[in-house]
Parts: structure tokens; sequence; C-alpha cells
């Protein structure tokens, strides 16, 4: 990760005052930028907004974009995270991002505008918030209103010209889906004779998965599980069929075993293996298919009988409700993770 800084202020002691009087620099003044700077009057975000916009610009409906280029007054560009910057007095706009990243700049579910920085194997991205930073600074206060440490220009004590800079960021590990492929080589219809009279009986042939996700393949525990889930797959013919899992943390590792197979269709004359395994990967750039896939296959055993079975989904919005799928495939429904939504939907309901 690196850090660019920009300038957009110059900052001059006052000979009278205890205070630093600020004007934005001549680049961004010759193209009609101004700026509140009155940081004591709560315009200090607004600033930042107005700053953000200008240098960062907007992505015009993409998720992920450049910076517009119109400011390249920099003085200093890509340094490393946590080496000591020295600068002249003034007010500089942060930005954190990718080292040689070019669409870094996106927004996060509020709207605000964040800079983006992957770890090198790509399993894991950080949401940056862009900053804006006074050169020399007050020491914070505690305001017992916000309860939080504010620093103004009005707080009491000498100014310090050397600011450490707590940068604030989120971690979001990226997520893809896991397809359950699942042929069915041969399917029995019977037949059942009542009052003299024969018809035809469909039984429907079901497949259970039980698909549980670890954090890696050394630590297949309830401590390192991050998601578990029933996914069924139900035939009327012999065909393919798929399932889409969604939202599987990339580099999780995860094991697939097919539980239940009916009474026709036993695992054990299955052409592949009852338990398998994949690691999630994430999509490359530009491809339309995904890397993590998993196919079963099953031949009829010639005992009639049919089979079925029922997933219960539970959701939380004020009471708990159940929703019942009896076919996860992509003809039926496609399966999330119900413990997230679980646990996303009764913290809203907890405030």
């Amino acid at each position: 990760m690196v850090v660019d800084i920009y300038r957009i202020a110059d900052a001059t002691k006052d000979p009278t005052y205890d205070t630093y009087n600020l004007t934005p620099v001549e680049a961004l003044k010759n193209m009609g930028l101004t700026l509140p700077l009155d940081t004591d009057n709560g315009e200090w975000n607004q600033t930042k907004q107005m700053v953000s916009d200008f240098i960062l610009g907007n992505g015009n409906g993409k998720t992920q974009w450049s910076p517009n280029g119109i400011y390249q007054g920099k003085d200093y560009s890509d340094v490393p995270l946590g080496q000591a910057v020295n600068v002249l007095p003034g007010i500089y706009f942060i930005v954190v991002h990718g080292d040689g990243a070019t669409d870094y700049v996106s927004t996060n579910k509020a709207g605000e505008v964040i800079t983006l920085a992957e770890t090198p194997d790509h399993t894991c991205t950080y949401q940056f918030f862009t900053e804006l930073v006074m050169v020399p600074t007050k020491q914070p206060v505690w305001n017992p209103e916000t309860e939080e440490d504010e620093i103004k220009t009005s707080n009491p004590g000498p100014w310090e010209p050397n600011v450490v800079l707590n940068l604030k960021f989120a971690e979001e590990v990226p997520k893809e889906d896991l397809y359950i492929i699942k042929k069915l080589d041969d399917y029995e219809q019977r037949e059942k004779t009542n009052d003299g009279k024969k018809r035809a009986i469909i039984d429907d042939a079901t497949f259970v998965f039980e698909v549980t996700a670890y954090t890696d393949e050394k630590n297949q525990d309830k401590e390192h599980e991050i998601y578990h889930e029933f996914v069924s797959i139900t035939f009327k013919e012999a065909v393919t069929k798929t399932a889409v899992v969604k939202d599987i943390p990339v580099g999780s590792y995860v094991k697939i075993d097919e539980v239940y197979s009916g009474r026709s269709y036993q695992t054990k004359v299955s052409n592949t293996p009852k338990i398998q395994y994949v690691k999630i990967e994430r999509r490359k750039e530009g491809e339309d298919t995904t890397p993590n896939r998993v196919s079963f296959e099953n031949s009829y055993d010639d005992r009639p009988g049919g089979g079925g079975s029922v997933t219960n989904h539970f959701s939380f919005d004020g009471k708990w409700d159940v929703e019942q799928v009896t076919d996860s495939s992509t003809e039926g429904k496609h399966v999330s993770n119900p413990l997230e939504e679980r646990i996303d939907k009764s913290a809203e309901s907890s405030k």
C-alpha cells in the first residue's frame, strides 16, 4: 500500500493570534475551487467532500474508477505506508491505495467515497477513508457531547508540528459463488395398478449436499467454520442440474458432502466421490465462469421408491419467518448464507 499526499491549502502563522491563516493553493484557486476552512465551525467534513469530488472525481455509474487527473499538484506521491514525511504547514488531502493500482476509488454501502488496497494474494480488500489533515495541529480534547476526541484550532496547548495520522479502514473479504453440478445418468418411472388400471408414478429423485466452509484447509472444526448449509437438488428426469451457493469468502476451504441420495440412487454406485473439497478462488477479471465448481454423478440402482427433502430458511424482521425450499438448483432458488442474514437482521432489530 502507498499514500498520496495532496496539498490543498497553505498555512501561515498569524502574527497576532494563536492561529494559522489558511489559503487554497494557487493551482486549485485558479481552477475555481473555493474551500471553507473554518475548522471550528463544522466545515471540515464539507471541505473534505469538496476536495474529494475535485481530486478523485466520480465513477459515472462505475463501481471503481481512477482519479480524474484534474489536480496533479502532489507534494509527495507513493509514500510507503508508515513512513514519516516532512511537509510545510498547510492542509493536506490523504489518499491510501494499492501499489500500482489504477481503478482504486469506490464508494461503500453508505455512499461514502473510499479507496481500495488489496493484499498481494488478492484474498482481502482494505477500504480506506480519505483524510484531511492540518499541519501543524493541536492536541485532541475530549468532547462529552460527541464522546470523541476532537482536534480544533481553538484547542488549548502549543501547536504540534509532528502529526501522527491514524488511518480509518475497513476490511472486506471478497466473496464468490460455488456451483454444485449434479448429473443423473438414469431415471426410472414405475407403474402402479389401481382398480385394474395402470398409471405412471413419478418418484422425485432428491439429493442433499451438506456444504461447510472453513477458514483454511488445516482447521476443519467448529471454531474455524464460517459457513454451513444444506443444499438440495430434485430430479424428475435424467438431466444435469446446478445449485449455486452464493457469497462464500475467497480463500476458504469448502467441504461438500452428498449426505442423502434417496432410496433409488445410492451414493455407493456413484461415479464420483461422495465427499469433495474445493478452495474458493477469486474469479479473474473478464471471466464469465467461476473456477469454484464440483460435480457429482449418480446412476439408478433399480430400487423403487422416492425421496425428498425440505431446507428451512429462517429470517428475522421483527418476528421469525421460515421459508421451505425443496429444490435449491438454478431452476429453484439460489442459496445464500442464512447465518449472516440472521445476524444482520437481528442486529438491526435490536437497535
